[in-house]
């Protein structure tokens, strides 16, 4: 525990010190020759400066976080998933677009830029869900796990943790999740 404070003093007081060298001159930053790239990116055609912090903005920060608010209880009371979630999120997203007053092109143009952000992390998702759906209809999972259970059956236990961290390096390439990792590699931990 005190390795862990130890270090987290020392991650945060050179972040700080960092971001105190990078504010007082940008150039040093070790992402500055992305500068503009990601200026024209986040700001697009909008002027860079402060914002006025309006009743609509209000509004709209207050339906943003009570729409998390909703999800949360949705999740844990009424027993949703990605489905329900994603439909609430989607009319989260209408009634902020309504709020704003935006007009339909403004709305849909920042709808599909927002989608677009995240399309490569859907695409990942859904890939690795597919693989585990198929190692587990066709019970590779299964015969995988018998095998690694079976080769490390009565191994010392200075043996055994070498070979399970090989196991487990391996099983990570075929599940992307570690909680799902972890499920799956339980009944090999503990023999």
């Amino acid at each position: 525990m005190v390795m862990l404070v130890v270090g987290w003093f020392i991650c945060v007081a050179y972040v700080m010190r960092y971001a105190r060298m990078v504010r007082e001159d940008a150039t040093k930053s070790v992402v500055y020759d992305k500068y503009e790239e990601n200026k024209a990116h986040f700001l697009g055609d909008k002027e860079e400066g402060q914002l006025e912090f309006t009743g609509t903005r209000k509004l709209i920060l207050g339906i943003f976080a009570a729409s998390f608010g909703v999800m949360i209880y949705g999740v844990a009371v009424v027993g949703w998933w990605m489905a329900e979630i994603s439909a609430m999120f989607l009319a989260a997203s209408i009634i902020v677009g309504l709020v704003a007053r935006m007009s339909e092109e403004d709305f849909t143009t920042s709808f599909i830029d927002g989608a677009r952000d995240l399309l490569g992390v859907a695409l990942i998702i859904g890939i690795a869900r597919g693989i585990v759906v198929v190692m587990d209809n066709g019970m590779i999972t299964d015969t995988i796990l018998f095998n690694a259970e079976q080769m490390i059956t009565g191994l010392s236990s200075v043996v055994f943790i070498n070979v399970m961290f090989f196991i487990e390096v391996l099983l990570s390439f075929l599940v992307p999740s570690t909680s799902g990792l972890a499920v799956l590699t339980m009944p090999i931990m503990r023999l």
